[in-house]
């Protein structure tokens, strides 16, 4: 990319493409966090997961701030 000149038009193009893949890349594992969540829950007994599932829960709170 750098020996390359770009005008603007495509450099823009090429710009809005990554931004909509980076995107689509959080919103995907947005979504698979949650579903981790869900079988985690549904999966282990409540009296194993507590403590564990908050704690992960909390870890992963502060990792998105």
């Amino acid at each position: 990319m750098k020996n390359k000149q770009y005008d603007a038009k495509v450099f823009a193009f090429m710009l809005w493409a990554m931004m909509e893949k980076l995107e689509r890349d959080i919103r995907e594992s947005k979504f698979a966090e949650l579903m981790n969540k869900y079988s985690r829950v549904s999966v282990i007994p409540k009296g194993i997961h507590c403590l564990s599932l908050r704690l992960t829960d909390e870890y992963s709170s502060n990792a998105h701030a």
